[in-house]
């Protein structure tokens, strides 16, 4: 469902609630697959006619491309004939569509960005070439393949990812512009996202390359993300495709991961700063001893897991909100601001402030998890320039 058909749902929320028979409509709305028989049953649970229908309206929201016009026709079949000229009105002007477009308000329970989608912008390029002995080489061109894998529809089994599509455009434009060759991959299923890692850790073009980045935007909790269908795949055996045993191309060079799913399903409300003490969480994770500063032909054996950072959306056992993408957004900012002088590292940083310091509709918190493996060097883009002979 696009945003002008949220927005007429929206706008006409209470007069809709009045006009509907949730009773007529759920069988139609079953056979047609807005819904589930699952998701029919919870609606069921509400105490009135009145509640029914708003649960009913707000998740149909969340339910596809095609479920606007199915309810419609639903309408049409069961004799709605009011709530059929309610939805099927044409807008009354384009400044109501402007205006949705820029408000940060949202239907109970629906998805929405926090801010209206960003333009393509262009990253800020470099005017000095930044290398010396504490940093990765990055003198390929490119730098390396940079991954995308975004599941937006769930054919009903999860919430769409609504939004989804324009960070997969940001993020395609941005590391372009970082020097990487982005490949993207859209709804695949967990036997599908399996294939595309295995493939993906034994391309030959890594031995050419000075690093390769992997994104992941899907539903999850701990340690899994989600294939469309709502089968599993573990984290653990993704990272683990790229680790110096299984992927000698990327010896000693960053493979850098951002993932944004859920990784449970607690909120976190926040605490008060207003105390004695003011709590400090730092959470810092480097498995093996760092390179010297200088790289030594007399190195004949690495750890297993080296050079690797993995950033998620949230930390273990907690959810992800639906109220946009705050990380991937200030990762985009961030990148596009700052990565023609600054180590990703220091950049990542500002990202997680920025997170911290947002807060959902609803008053929920969300902290940006970032854990390293024996990355030992600082890692500069330098975009816009080539490296010097």
């Amino acid at each position: 469902m696009d945003i002008l058909e949220r927005n007429r749902i929206k706008r006409n929320l209470n007069k809709l609630i009045e006009l509907i028979d949730f009773d007529k409509i759920s069988p139609l709305l079953l056979g047609n697959k807005v819904f589930t028989l699952i998701m029919i049953e919870d609606i069921r649970t509400e105490n009135s006619n009145r509640e029914r229908n708003r649960k009913l309206l707000n998740d149909l929201c969340t339910r596809g491309p095609t479920a606007f016009n199915k309810f419609l026709a639903i309408l049409r079949q069961t004799n709605h004939k009011q709530a059929f000229d309610v939805l099927s009105e044409n807008e009354e002007n384009t400044n109501q569509r402007e205006d949705y477009e820029r408000d940060s308000s949202k239907i109970d329970g629906g998805s929405r960005r926090e801010q209206p989608a960003q333009r393509i912008e262009k990253v800020t390029p470099a005017t000095n070439w930044i290398e010396d002995n504490e940093c990765y080489k990055m003198r390929s061109f490119p730098h390396g393949k940079c991954l995308i894998v975004n599941n937006f529809d769930f054919h009903g089994i999860k919430e769409t990812r609504f939004g989804s599509d324009q960070d997969v455009k940001m993020l395609d434009s941005v590391f372009t512009q970082l020097k990487y060759e982005v490949v993207t991959h859209i709804d695949k299923s967990a036997e599908d996202i399996k294939k595309i890692f295995e493939d993906f850790s034994k391309d030959p073009e890594h031995c050419y390359a000075d690093s390769c980045i992997i994104i992941i935007m899907s539903h999850g909790r701990k340690d899994i993300i989600y294939g469309t269908c709502g089968d599993e795949v573990k984290l653990k055996d993704i990272f683990k495709l790229f680790n110096n045993e299984k992927c000698g191309a990327l010896k000693n060079k960053p493979k850098l991961f951002f993932i944004q799913a859920c990784q449970g399903e607690k909120l976190d409300s926040g605490t008060s700063q207003n105390s004695d003490v003011i709590p400090s969480f730092r959470e810092v994770s480097s498995d093996g001893s760092p390179f010297p500063q200088e790289r030594s032909n007399f190195i004949t054996r690495l750890p297993t897991w080296t050079d690797m950072l993995m950033t998620y959306y949230t930390i273990n056992g907690y959810r992800s909100f639906r109220d946009g993408s705050w990380f991937i957004q200030h990762l985009i900012d961030v990148l596009m601001r700052r990565a023609h002088n600054t180590d990703l590292q220091v950049m990542l940083n500002e990202v997680s402030r920025k997170v911290n310091e947002m807060e959902s509709k609803y008053g929920e918190k969300q902290c940006v998890q970032i854990k390293t493996l024996g990355l030992s060097f600082k890692i500069y883009f330098n975009p816009g320039l080539r490296a010097p002979s």
